[in-house]
């Protein structure tokens, strides 16, 4: 399996070079890394080019859209090969044995499936290392509920679990409608999944987050999610994150602030018209769910039990701002 590297870069020569030495120290290196710079004005680019010289893989520096960060995740997908593909941060450092354990899971499964890891957040200098409790809420909820759709590498459905599967599917994808269990730093996608996205990106309204795009589209057409228990990132915490970790009470104080103001409602109703774009691509159910819900955020239905955020205080704010009307 042919694995390809996805790096948007901006500005971010402070922590790169352990990033880009931690994909170097892989024990299954990636085929490639192609690195896309948004207009930096630090040494990240010609750092990238230092590390070219001596990679033990292939390295494309790319000139990015300069329409900030969605765009160039996008740009990057675009531009990507055929084949497995893995999204980097250029601030994390991955764990020796991530690409590894990512193939071997998605190794001989057939249609779009996504390989996402747990995540240890840090702080800047990567000391005091923590597990990230969305991803084992996750777990418990729809990863451990939709059986075939969000699975443990290696299962297999038979008979009345098909079924099964697929009810509890569509209400794992009701989830993904709201909120992105499948961080783009902690996920592989397999060719048939990166296939996918690269299908639908050409008519595609910028949705505010990729890697929750592609998410909810996977598992709208049918797709599976596998969820690895062991870490697979250290997840830098820093000044300079675009949205950082749900922890604590800035975490929730940031997302309060984005229900109240309108932000996220306004990113609700991107997310859903790119999906929307997609729509041939989607399950019949997934397509009237998706339909139902946009009508919702328009104030014409009622919204689907099902369409609920992992964790306690998350969903709380969120059932606040339904009854605010700020969604």
């Amino acid at each position: 399996m042919e694995i390809t590297v996805l790096m948007p870069l901006l500005d971010g020569a402070r922590f790169l070079v352990p990033q880009l030495e931690s994909l170097a120290a892989q024990t299954r290196p990636p085929n490639r890394l192609i690195v896309s710079d948004d207009g930096s004005t630090d040494a990240g680019p010609e750092i990238v080019r230092d590390f070219a010289r001596r990679a033990p893989f292939r390295v494309t520096v790319l000139q990015g859209p300069g329409q900030g960060y969605a765009a160039n995740v996008l740009s990057l997908l675009t531009h990507a090969p055929c084949g497995a593909l893995a999204f980097c941060d250029q601030d994390d450092v991955w764990v020796t044995d991530r690409i590894a354990r990512g193939v071997k899971a998605l190794d001989g499964i057939e249609g779009p499936v996504l390989h996402v890891t747990e995540r240890l957040v840090t702080r800047a200098d990567l000391s005091r290392p923590r597990n990230l409790p969305r991803r084992k809420e996750a777990r418990k909820g729809l990863h451990n509920e939709s059986r075939g759709l969000l699975a443990e590498a290696g299962t297999v459905l038979r008979g009345s679990d098909r079924r099964i599967a697929e009810n509890l599917g569509q209400m794992a994808f009701d989830a993904a409608l709201v909120q992105n269990l499948a961080p783009a730093n902690a996920t592989l996608i397999n060719p048939a999944a990166a296939t996918l996205a690269k299908v639908c990106l050409g008519r595609l309204p910028a949705p505010p987050f990729p890697d929750w795009w592609l998410f909810a589209l996977v598992l709208g057409a049918g797709g599976r999610v596998i969820y690895d228990d062991k870490p697979g990132v250290l997840y830098r915490q820093h000044g300079g994150n675009l949205l950082g970790a749900a922890r604590g009470a800035g975490g929730v104080i940031r997302r309060l602030r984005h229900l109240v103001d309108g932000t996220y409602g306004r990113w609700l109703r991107n997310h859903a018209d790119a999906l929307a774009s997609a729509g041939d691509h989607l399950t019949p159910a997934a397509l009237i769910r998706l339909n139902r819900f946009r009508m919702s955020l328009e104030g014409m239905g009622t919204m689907s039990r099902d369409c609920s955020r992992n964790g306690v205080a998350e969903q709380v704010l969120f059932r606040i701002a339904l009854r605010l009307n700020r969604i």
